[in-house]
């Protein structure tokens, strides 16, 4: 278990790799989008023929130093989900993503755009999440030193988001803040190559997860009734293992 530490600026001083990190991560992202782009173009017919326009999605973010630029993202929501909600946390089985939607953020591929906000200077490849301004307020005043992941430009993977997945509530809040200021005080580049190199295996797990999950949903045949025994084993099977890629990155230090 990853504990929080005291809500002290002293013990958070981000490594001096972080002078470089701008400069290495866009030669890293320049490259990448060679590879992204032709995926992107994909990922965009996809979303025009199940769901229309728009193909994008823009929302504002807190950077570095707290100030707010907007992130892209291909849209995953229908249009105006938070009309009548205003800003709520995403949740599984989310009733506003939409069909293509889902198997996009499964694949975290709705997450291509910010090379964008990478080769603009907003944001970093490996890095703490950014957070929504509407709920950087309350997560200042409830967890204790949130802001100080603000220090640097937050990422679009990290060691937080490997290992703890999607923000679905505050509950989990501190245990990610641990993970970002643990990440912010043993920053290198072996260690953002070795994060970068853990996220495809991670996805590829979410994937195949998804996927049995999906297949285990399907109503049982005649021939093979589903009685307690079954039920139970596949209650059993059902519940997600840790993936190698998620243990990688625990011992990143």
């Amino acid at each position: 278990m990853v504990t929080v530490e005291p809500a002290d600026e002293s013990l958070v001083v981000p490594t001096k790799y972080f002078r470089a990190k701008p400069f290495v991560e866009w030669v890293i992202t320049a490259l990448l989008m060679s590879v992204a782009i032709p995926i992107m173009a994909i990922v965009a017919f996809i979303i025009l023929v199940c769901d229309g326009r728009p193909l994008f999605y823009r929302q504002v973010r807190v950077g570095k130093n707290g100030k707010n630029f907007q992130i892209w993202k291909f849209r995953t929501m229908r249009t105006g989900a938070e009309k009548d909600t205003g800003p709520v946390w995403s949740s599984p089985n989310d009733s506003r993503v939409t069909r293509s939607g889902r198997w996009l953020r499964c694949c975290h591929l709705d997450e291509l755009p910010q090379f964008i906000n990478v080769l603009a200077g907003e944001m970093s490849l490996v890095g703490p999440r950014p957070e929504r301004p509407e709920f950087v307020s309350t997560l200042a005043e409830e967890v204790p030193g949130y802001l100080r992941r603000t220090r640097v430009r937050p990422g679009i993977t990290g060691l937080a988001q490997l290992k703890l997945g999607y923000d679905e509530s505050i509950v989990g809040i501190p245990e990610k803040v641990a993970c970002d200021l643990q990440y912010i005080g043993t920053a290198s580049l072996y260690q953002d190559l070795k994060l970068l190199l853990a996220t495809l295996p991670y996805i590829a797990g979410q994937l195949s997860f998804k996927l049995r999950a999906k297949s285990r949903r399907r109503v049982p045949t005649a021939a093979a009734p589903m009685g307690p025994a079954t039920m139970q084993a596949e209650q059993s099977e059902s519940a997600p293992q840790q993936d190698p890629a998620i243990e990688l990155t625990q011992n990143v230090a």
